[in-house]
């Protein structure tokens, strides 16, 4: 219906902004924290099909000299989903990302610099608390949490571990 079409039209345009954002954000950590011949791995939680912003937006970031950017993981509970988006990475930019199903053994790695999440609302506050534990900064779709304890662990963690949050 209508109102779908126009929410689907809304959600698509502010993940694009988003991940323009998050180009932005890359860049910026890179400049302050990051050495130029240092690789920035990035993780992806997902449950639904929609790397190709993703995977746009990593192109964007390489055309203006973010080289160092690389798509480590992917994570998704849907396998369809998962090793989709695996293969149009490693499509686009020639490197395939590793894949899980279970968004704590991504951050378990220790190339992942940074993860995006990208999934139901209900479950954005304990995967940003978790990846904040893990030591990753975090671009989270919103809304950031449905829950005020969520988001008050979120922030104590970002803080105390000088994590970026967006």
């Amino acid at each position: 219906d209508a109102g779908s079409a126009e929410t689907y039209a809304a959600t698509r345009r502010s993940t694009k902004e988003a991940y323009t954002n998050v180009r932005a954000a890359i860049r910026q950590q890179r400049e302050s924290r990051v050495e130029k011949d240092q690789l920035v791995g990035v993780g992806f939680v997902m449950t639904r099909n929609n790397f190709q912003e993703v995977v746009e937006a990593t192109e964007r970031a390489r055309d203006d000299g973010a080289d160092n950017i690389r798509i480590s993981a992917v994570c998704d509970v849907w396998r369809k989903n998962r090793e989709a988006a695996a293969a149009r990475i490693k499509a686009k930019l020639g490197e395939e990302p590793r894949q899980f199903s279970r968004f704590g053994e991504l951050l378990a790695l220790p190339d992942v610099d940074a993860v995006t999440i990208a999934t139901p609302d209900f479950s954005h506050g304990p995967i940003l608390v978790a990846a904040l534990k893990a030591g990753k900064d975090v671009y989270v779709e919103k809304p950031m949490t449905i829950h005020l304890a969520f988001a008050n662990e979120a922030l104590d963690v970002a803080r105390a571990k000088a994590r970026v949050v967006q």
